[in-house]
C-alpha cells in the first residue's frame, strides 16, 4: 500500500486529501480529507491542516510515498503556497511530487459519460478559468481545449456549435449573475438534459455539476 498527501490551494476553498494507493498508484481510496475556506492567505491554514490531517491517522510525513498538488489555473498566491510547501515535504525526505490541472481534477470528479465536461473556475474581474473535457472509451479523460483565461465574451470558445453555445452562455450568465450577492457561492441547479454539454462550476466555496437546458 502507498500513501499519497494532495493539496489543492489554487481557489478560496483550500484542501488536502490522504489517499490509500495500489504499489502501482492504479487504484485509489481516500482515506482521509481536510477542507476550509480562505479568509486571508492559505499559508495561515495549510500547514496547521496538514498537522492535524497527520495526527488524526498517526502518520508522519516522512511515510508519504507521494506528494501531489494543484497547479492551478488559479490564484497565483495559492497556487504559489502550495506548490512551496509540496516542494519542501518532497525535497526534504526526497519523496516525488507531481502537479496537476486543478480543471482537471473537477472534470474527474464527474461521472463517465459521453457528453463533453466544461469545467469553469472564478478568475474575477469578469473573467473565469475554462477548460474542456471529455471520458474516452477507454476509461481515460481527455482534454479538448486547453486550461486558459477568459473573457465573459469569449467562453463560447469551450462549447462546440451555436445551439449549444447559446444554451450555455444562457445559464451560464444566469449563474454568474446569481454572484453579486454571494461571489463565492454558485447557484444550485439540477437540471439534465442529454444533447448539451456537461459544467462543472468551482466558485470558491461550492462546486456543482450542471446539465443546462
Amino acid at each position: 500500500m502507498k500513501l499519497v498527501l494532495i493539496a489543492e490551494t489554487s481557489s478560496p476553498c483550500g484542501g488536502l486529501s490522504l489517499l490509500e494507493c495500489s504499489d502501482k498508484y492504479l487504484d485509489a481510496v481516500v482515506r482521509d480529507c481536510q477542507q476550509w475556506q480562505r479568509e486571508s492567505s492559505h499559508s495561515e491554514v495549510v500547514t496547521g491542516a496538514v498537522r492535524i490531517l497527520l495526527e488524526r491517522n498517526a502518520l508522519q510525513l516522512r511515510e508519504i510515498n507521494l506528494f501531489g498538488v494543484g497547479v492551478g489555473p488559479g490564484s497565483f498566491t495559492g497556487i504559489r503556497v502550495g506548490i512551496n510547501m509540496m516542494r519542501a515535504f518532497a525535497y526534504s525526505f526526497k519523496t516525488p511530487l507531481f502537479g496537476y490541472s486543478s480543471l482537471e481534477a473537477l472534470a474527474l470528479s464527474t461521472h463517465r459519460q459521453e457528453l463533453p465536461i466544461v469545467c469553469l473556475a472564478n478568475a474575477f474581474k469578469n473573467m473565469v478559468y475554462g477548460a474542456t473535457y471529455t471520458w474516452t472509451e477507454t476509461g481515460s479523460l481527455q482534454e479538448l481545449v486547453a486550461p486558459c483565461a477568459l473573457g465573459l465574451d469569449q467562453i463560447s470558445q469551450l462549447f462546440n456549435g451555436p445551439s449549444r453555445r447559446r444554451e450555455c452562455l444562457r445559464y451560464l450568465s444566469e449563474v454568474l449573475s446569481s454572484q453579486h450577492a454571494q461571489p463565492n457561492v454558485a447557484r444550485s441547479a439540477s437540471t439534465r438534459r442529454a444533447t448539451s454539454p456537461v459544467f462543472f462550476l468551482s466558485f470558491g466555496s461550492a462546486s456543482q455539476t450542471r446539465y443546462p437546458k
